[in-house]
């Protein structure tokens, strides 16, 4: 608490104990007597009430108007100055009355009530204290001089607890204290150590109730009337049976149980049509959700069509082809003679060559831009921090010299292939780069640089960059290639060697056309498969095996069938070990291409569900249908009740064909259980010895 005495010029602190509201202003009119005469006639002690309570008082010059009053407490009430108000013998004052035309009762005295308009901050004026100040005049020597006096109002004495002062300054600092004292004890203390004080004594009085008037009550042989009383007359005898049918206990029952019954019947009503509205709604919300689907897979479709980007889009457009031309040359054997049929299969011939290059051309594009796309990666691959999951999860990075090495070759490689560089700037880069390749000796590095001073001689000429493209490729390519070979890259692709080494150990197979080793994903697999035999690139190349086939349909039904299958947690693998072909053959061999029930031939809106609701889906256990149709099927309980006999005998001689093609399949889904429940008994076998070896330890 800091007792730093502090005012506008010099501010001494006048302190009073215990004053008393009555003889504050005779005690501040006493201490203005002390000064100038002359100068206490100008001045005017303002007592300032708020909310019916006195509360501080200030000093004012007698031509002081009410407005620059108003203007002070706002200043010291932290309000605005329109929500003051004051007030004098219950007379609200104007702004532009002074203080020597108020009147007042005792002279140089003047009590105002300040009211605020603004409720919101009349609570905080209750909260607030504002100290009293009063203004003196000092005669010196050969001036006067103000002071402004500030009275502390401290209702208690304040215990010192201890401080220190700043010998610089001079301020003394106290130790805090409360601002509020305890409550004045009821009893002094000096009266609580007393025998009597700490004394219990008893003391036993009789009091004898005065009487005032009489009272009755009821007797034996008094009988007081009672407004509450009544009269009991005996009735005719009513036996039980006669009560209860007079009461009718029995039809009020009948009569609850017929009005309970219509309200049950209600609620099930009620909730069976509320079944029936939301089956109503989901029905519908399926529909059209599928019809969205529909909408979105032509439209995907359409897509890949006018931008293919994968095998599965070009394999669409060389299948588009493919139907083209047979429905023009079955056109052509049925409408012209041999002469005319020659003469439209050259043109028909022409017109596919000029298709199928369109699509070769696009089909090279992709694949140089693909091209590229490897090779960025590849510079990104070299140059990426090592990155790690460490302690609790938190991904680590650390860059190494090679990772810094890479950064350095991917900048070279970038700044080979920008075209933007002026010629001064190429030239300086090209001479750099040609010594440094001079220091391997090495087939590609000679080669490189050789056609880099080849450049720098052509550029010192001054042929033009177009000229140029193909011998900047050919660097281009050297130098990637360069990079890419251990013993010239100082080690950057020490690392993902070892990670493709690791990926490739036991998991290669050799490929008999391309004569090179692949991994086992890289070679395609259907229900004939017994063991890899050539790669994918090769079985695109060579086409006399099988014709071309549009896969997406197919890939689209067997994506259905898994999820379904993942849906009802199926245990069986079988429509996870099927392939896109495989689907293929089923629905084209085995199910001719159409719906069974309504013969659809749009395959975009076929499903190959389960024939058996119960069992797992199989080829030998599915039926091919439309997406209403199959939704319909799939709700069916007993087969024998929906679908007739011959039916039937249709469908399982389906499957039993299915059977026969779809032999591996089976005995692979079989070898895979048996591993499966291998493992699972081998699980539980440890589980089991570490409960034994916990059992033998407690022991």
């Amino acid at each position: 608490m800091n007792r730093e005495s502090s005012s506008a010029n010099e501010s001494p602190h006048i302190c009073d104990e215990q004053v008393s509201e009555e003889s504050m202003c005779e005690k501040k009119y006493c201490e203005l007597n002390m000064f100038d005469a002359d100068y206490v006639k100008n001045l005017v002690l303002v007592n300032f009430h708020m909310l019916g309570k006195y509360k501080f008082t200030n000093s004012y010059s007698c031509d002081t108007n009410v407005a620059q009053i108003k203007c002070d407490l706002a200043n010291k009430l932290r309000t605005a100055e329109e929500h003051l108000q004051l007030m004098h013998w219950h007379v609200f004052l104007n702004d532009n009355v002074t203080l020597e035309y108020i009147p007042t009762e005792c002279p140089g005295f003047i009590d105002l009530t300040v009211v605020n308009v603004n409720t919101e901050h009349e609570r905080g004026m209750e909260e607030m204290v504002v100290p009293d100040i009063i203004t003196v005049r000092i005669e010196l020597a050969d001036m006067y001089k103000d002071i402004t006096v500030e009275i502390e109002d401290r209702r208690i004495r304040k215990p010192y607890i201890g401080g220190y002062r700043n010998k610089e300054t001079g301020i003394e600092y106290h130790h805090a204290f409360t601002q509020t004292g305890p409550p004045l004890p009821k009893v002094a203390p000096r009266n609580k150590n007393t025998r009597d004080t700490q004394t219990l004594d008893t003391r036993n009085r009789h009091i004898d109730m005065c009487y005032s008037r009489a009272t009755q009550m009821n007797n034996e042989h008094t009988w007081m009337p009672n407004v509450n009383d009544r009269i009991i007359t005996a009735q005719k005898y009513e036996s039980a049976e006669e009560r209860t049918e007079r009461i009718g206990y029995l039809r009020k029952v009948i009569t609850i149980q017929r009005y309970f019954r219509r309200w049950k019947l209600n609620e099930a009503l009620k909730k069976l049509v509320a079944e029936y509205r939301e089956r109503i709604r989901n029905e519908k919300r399926e529909q059209q959700e599928l019809l969205r689907d529909y909408e979105r897979q032509r439209k995907q479709e359409i897509i890949n069509k006018v931008f293919p980007r994968t095998r599965a889009d070009f394999s669409m457009l060389y299948a588009m082809v493919d139907r083209w031309k047979k429905a023009h040359i079955e056109r052509i054997s049925k409408l012209y003679t041999p002469a005319a049929k020659l003469a439209e299969f050259y043109m028909l011939l022409n017109k596919e060559i000029e298709m199928l290059s369109v699509i070769e051309k696009h089909r090279q594009r992709l694949k140089q831009e693909l091209r590229v796309v490897k090779e960025i990666r590849f510079f990104d691959e070299i140059s990426d921090a090592v990155t790690w999951k460490g302690y609790k999860g938190l991904q680590v990075s650390m860059d190494t010299l090679e990772t810094q090495k890479g950064r350095e070759f991917k900048q070279v490689y970038y700044t080979l292939c920008n075209q933007n560089l002026t010629m001064e700037e190429r030239l300086e880069f090209i001479a750099e780069l040609s010594s440094k390749l001079k220091q391997h000796n090495c087939v590609v590095g000679n080669e490189l640089s050789s056609l880099l001073d080849r450049e720098m001689e052509l550029l010192n000429r001054g042929v033009d960059n177009n000229q140029l493209d193909m011998l900047r490729k050919r660097s281009q390519a050297l130098l990637l290639k360069h990079y890419q070979i251990p013993d010239c890259n100082e080690g950057v692709t020490r690392r993902l060697d070892k990670l493709r080494e690791k990926a490739m150990d036991h998991d290669l197979i050799f490929c008999p056309r391309c004569l090179q080793f692949k991994l086992h994903k890289e070679y395609p697999l259907n229900y004939g498969s017994n063991k890899f035999r050539t790669c994918i690139t090769c079985t695109w190349l060579d086409r006399t095996a099988e014709p071309w086939i549009d896969i997406a349909p197919y890939r689209l039904i067997l994506r259905a069938i898994r999820k379904d299958e993942k849906k009802r947690n199926s245990p069986s693998s079988i429509a996870f070990i099927v392939q896109e072909r495989d689907i293929n053959y089923i629905v084209e061999r085995i199910w001719h291409g159409q719906s069974i029930v309504s013969e659809c031939k749009v395959l975009e809106k076929l499903r190959l569900v389960r024939w058996n609701v119960l069992n797992e889906w199989s080829p030998w256990n599915c039926i091919l249908l439309t997406d209403e149709e199959a939704q319909s099927h799939l709700r069916i309980e007993d087969l024998q009740e929906v679908y007739d006999e011959e039916f039937i005998k249709i469908v399982v001689g389906k499957h039993m064909f299915a059977r026969c093609v779809f032999a591996n399949v089976l005995l692979l889904e079989r070898s895979i259980r048996n591993e499966q429940d291998q493992l699972r008994g081998a699980t539980e076998t440890c589980d089991e010895e570490e409960i034994e070896e916990q059992a033998s330890a407690i022991n």
